[in-house]
């Protein structure tokens, strides 16, 4: 175990992220994490990996936790422009660990690359063809690549010869 991901859920929809406004949901989880529940109360002496909207990039909403308590998973919609690449090198250099989620290809990620530590490749949408080159370029790169949706016993043997580092 390297850390837990905190993921937005309500009474209703215990295992499915139902929101409209993604700022609204990561600050909840921000709000439940940090006063009701208590951030040790949920992942110990881990990390916790938070989804992490463009607003709160930006700086438009604050992230109330330390750089090594919090992994500022950046979603796949976040668009890569100027501003955000500004905030994710502050961010780093603060120290915080930068994760690239719901990558498929190398293409996507290409602007931010230098910045990050740990790529969430997700295995239900990458072309598996792809697969073997993304990984051995992102190993070339020095990045920590994590398998997210490992559903099967078969899946978690072809990452492990891949030489996945972490699995979900």
């Amino acid at each position: 175990v390297i850390g837990y991901e905190l993921l937005y859920r309500t009474p209703e929809s215990k295992n499915v992220a139902k929101f409209r406004n993604g700022d609204q949901a990561t600050g909840q989880v921000i709000l439940d994490s940090f006063s009701s529940i208590g951030l040790e109360n949920i992942v110990g002496e881990y990390q916790a990996f938070l989804n992490i909207t463009e607003n709160f990039l930006i700086g438009k909403y604050p992230v109330p936790f330390p750089p090594k308590r919090i992994a500022l998973e950046v979603l796949e919609t976040v668009n890569f422009n100027k501003e955000v690449i500004n905030a994710l090198t502050v961010f780093s250099h603060m120290g915080y660990t930068i994760v690239l989620d719901d990558v498929c290809t190398m293409e996507q990620i290409k602007p931010v690359l230098n910045l990050a530590t740990i790529i969430k490749i997700d295995l239900a949408r990458v072309n598996r063809q792809s697969l073997p080159f993304i990984v051995n370029e992102l190993k070339r790169h020095h990045k920590k690549v994590l398998a997210e949706k490992v559903e099967t016993l078969e899946e978690f043997t072809e990452c492990k010869k891949l030489k996945f580092d972490y699995f979900q």
